[in-house]
């Protein structure tokens, strides 16, 4: 089996959109031993689904400090978005409790691994995989070791896909199990929402806070990978070596089934037809 286990989320409403498609096509074209992780909210997979060993489920609902932080701010308008106070449309960017379900998932994961893995990695439920993922992929972008200019081996702890004026883009993060500092980074990260310190921060949805506990373990020596590090702003996904395989339907393009194939500014020797 893989090292990695790859997690996701989505409810029946996510399910019907895009979910349902983006496990069709992760049956179709990732390796054969590749696993994935859903934590579902009131959802039934379909039986060809549901009986895939490859897919492996969990009620998210079963998530007892998500039920708990939920239900602490089940009236509060901030937490919904609803931010500065008396502001009547709501902000993502204070959506704390819509952008909570996936935090508390990896954390779940992270605390309670249905399997042996190496790394956890996060892909967004809206993602599609259009063509065969090769065997040595997640080795690539997701490496969890590089080697310094004096040749010893260092671990990476988490790559991802950043952006240097704005929030990390966080539809793909891998986390490296195997990083002495990773059950601190997640303790620390959970915290956030355990003791509700996260309303103490500038912004409350999980890629600011991401950036905000990545660059604090930055600080206490964590070496991380970003896979864009030139990439200013908009869709780093698709312009990097993830869109020569899959599309990441982030936002309104989920109910256009594609991102727009001008989005893609990158051109490689292994450009897909997807993009042409």
């Amino acid at each position: 089996m893989s090292s990695y286990l790859i997690v996701t989320t989505f409810n029946k409403q996510g399910y019907d959109l895009y979910g349902k498609t983006m496990l069709t096509s992760f049956l179709a074209h990732w390796p054969k031993d590749q696993r994935i992780l859903v934590y579902t909210e009131g959802v039934n997979l379909d039986p060809e689904l549901a009986k895939n060993s490859r897919i492996l489920t969990k009620d998210l609902n079963t998530v007892r400090d998500l039920v708990l932080f939920k239900k602490r701010h089940e009236n509060d308008p901030k937490a919904h978005g609803f931010w500065p106070e008396g502001n009547t449309v709501k902000q993502f960017q204070f959506d704390a409790v819509r952008f909570s379900h996936k935090v508390f998932a990896l954390y779940d994961c992270w605390a309670n691994p249905p399997v042996d893995y190496k790394s956890m990695l996060w892909l967004d439920a809206d993602t599609i995989t259009f063509r065969d993922i090769p065997e040595n992929l997640l080795e690539t972008v997701a490496p969890r070791s590089y080697t310094t200019r004096d040749g010893a081996k260092e671990k990476f702890g988490i790559c991802y896909l950043g952006r240097l004026k704005q929030h990390s883009e966080c539809g793909f993060v891998s986390y490296n199990k195997m990083h002495p500092l990773m059950h601190m980074f997640w303790e620390n990260f959970i915290d956030l929402y355990k003791n509700d310190s996260l309303f103490q921060l500038k912004e409350w949805h999980d890629s600011f806070l991401f950036d905000h506990v990545r660059v604090l373990f930055e600080g206490r020596g964590m070496k991380n990978l970003n896979l864009t590090p030139k990439f200013l702003t908009g869709h780093p996904f698709i312009n990097c070596m993830l869109g020569e395989y899959m599309d990441h339907m982030k936002g309104a393009r989920k109910k256009q089934g594609r991102s727009r194939k001008g989005e893609r500014h990158v051109r490689s020797t292994n450009e897909p037809d997807w993009w042409k």
